[in-house]
């Protein structure tokens, strides 16, 4: 029988197993994908609200993916906090096409809530997405880029792997169909997106054909990101980059958060599409700006869903009111998709979707009357008073000539407001959406700014219960470190 080992060598070997143990894998915090534009604009300003209603956490990696036309340059990208964009890597699929560009901020501050990207002329159609990370490194975290504008949508991948240099790294990826399009980005539709090998998606959007992935390489070496699309022979961008890992960097969110945020829109050129709904908590809402007694006869449903899943739809009584879908307790899957029916396909209509973890496992606590009212600025529409603490509340509201132009402080405005945005504009716009977490069970009123007086406005809202909250394990109290002689 060999001997004990020593005191402080036994002190030692236990403390070197408790940090491996307790190592920090890159994980995301929260994704922001946007539906795109369809008429000229500029300095496009991304509501942030991230993971907790508060922004980005503390001293994580935030990335900004977009598309925008060839021949455009970002003038600038600023935010509330005074960020610093640093551009990762880019595709451009050449005259007359696209450039898909990604750009991150290294050890963000926390509270941003506000990302403005501006160009230097008016373009006319853009997309964005914004993905949030925790336990990536905060000084000089790129470990390798990758890129390529490709005419095989079957596999879209980078024209050469990325030959990482560490282990653990974070690789992200994102692809749009490019080609074919003219001034437009979206409308050449997929039946389907599938992430390359190992990977998870974090949106996906066969109307515009875009999408975005992840994935965690235990060990360095070369790695090909990838997406398989079927259903169109577009010309597609993609960009990828790899992030170095670091055990204890960053912040993690607890409690009822928002893993994923989606703007999908509902095709303008069929009236079935498949769309995914990206889960991976226990609550899954899709806010509809269109109803089920539209005066346009644009009536959406939600239906069939691989896996498995039944949607429990809410919408009050009243012309014109937006509609509520979820589902609870989800079987959760990054690959969670729908057939969506829209009965007037020319009337296009945009689904938001929330992916909530920590929600109870019957999460429907209350849910607001329908209103309607007129006028700029407009209160009240709807209230909602929760009968259990701690949750999250989401509004949709649906105008006649619109915009929506703001919301109350403290609330979570999830519209994409511009230069030169009108109601006619395909950026979720026209109509409106928000969200607040909410402690306490005091009455929640939603507001609205809206920059036609004369436009009615109809206004529906559900309140969400969170989950019982989970217990972390207490420090150790008897630790002590003692002299060995």
């Amino acid at each position: 029988m060999g001997r004990p080992l020593p005191r402080f060598l036994a002190l030692a070997f236990f403390l070197m197993v408790s940090v491996t143990a307790h190592a920090q894998t890159p994980k995301l915090v929260h994704s922001r994908s946007l539906a795109t534009a369809r008429e000229t604009g500029n300095n496009f300003r991304i509501q942030y609200g991230g993971s907790m209603g508060t922004g980005t956490l503390a001293s994580n990696l935030l990335t900004l993916r977009i598309t925008y036309p060839h021949g455009s340059s970002v003038s600038s990208i600023s935010d509330n906090k005074s960020s610093t964009y640093i551009l990762g890597v880019s595709a451009d699929s050449g005259s007359g096409g696209w450039v898909t560009s990604l750009y991150y901020v290294t050890g963000a501050s926390a509270g941003i809530t506000q990302i403005t990207v501006s160009f230097s002329a008016s373009v006319s159609d853009w997309h964005g997405a914004v993905q949030e990370y925790s336990g990536v490194a905060v000084s000089s975290p790129g470990d390798g880029t990758c890129s390529s504008s490709t005419t095989t949508p079957a596999n879209v991948q980078c024209s050469a792997a990325i030959q990482t240099g560490s282990n653990g790294d974070l690789i992200v990826a994102s692809t749009m169909a490019v080609g074919g399009l003219g001034s437009r980005l979206c409308g050449t539709t997929s039946s389907s997106m599938v992430p390359g090998t190992g990977f998870m998606l974090d949106a996906a959007d066969t109307y515009c054909s875009d999408a975005d992935e992840e994935f965690v390489q235990t060990s360095s070496g070369a790695i090909a990101p990838s997406f398989t699309i079927s259903g169109n022979t577009s010309t597609y961008n993609i960009v990828a980059m790899a992030f170095k890992a670091a055990s204890g960097a960053g912040t993690t969110p607890t409690g009822m958060y928002i893993l994923h945020q989606q703007h999908l829109q509902i095709s303008e050129g069929s009236n079935t599409q498949v769309s995914y709904f990206v889960s991976s908590g226990n609550l899954v809402v899709a806010s509809l700006d269109v109803g089920s007694t539209n005066s346009g006869g644009n009536i959406v449903t939600i239906d069939t869903c691989t896996p498995s899943n039944t949607w429990t739809k809410r919408t009050p009584s009243g012309t014109d009111m937006p509609q509520i879908l979820f589902i609870p307790s989800v079987a959760a899957s990054t690959n969670l998709r729908c057939t969506v029916h829209s009965g007037q396909p020319t009337d296009t209509g945009i689904i938001v979707i929330y992916d909530v973890v920590g929600a109870a496992s019957s999460p429907e606590d209350i849910d607001s009357a329908g209103v309607f009212a007129s006028g700029t600025s407009l209160t009240n529409l709807p209230d909602i008073t929760p009968t259990t603490q701690s949750g999250i509340a989401f509004a949709a509201e649906n105008t006649g000539t619109g915009p929506s132009t703001a919301v109350g402080s403290g609330f979570l405005w999830d519209n994409t407001p511009y230069t030169g945005e009108t109601d006619q504009g395909q950026l979720n716009n026209g109509d409106g959406w928000q969200h607040f977490f909410y402690t306490k069970t005091s009455q929640i009123a939603f507001s609205w700014t809206q920059a036609d007086s004369a436009s009615t406005m109809q206004a529906f809202a559900i309140a969400f219960k969170a989950g019982p909250a989970t217990p972390k394990p207490a420090p150790p109290t008897n630790l002590k470190v003692t002299s060995v002689q």
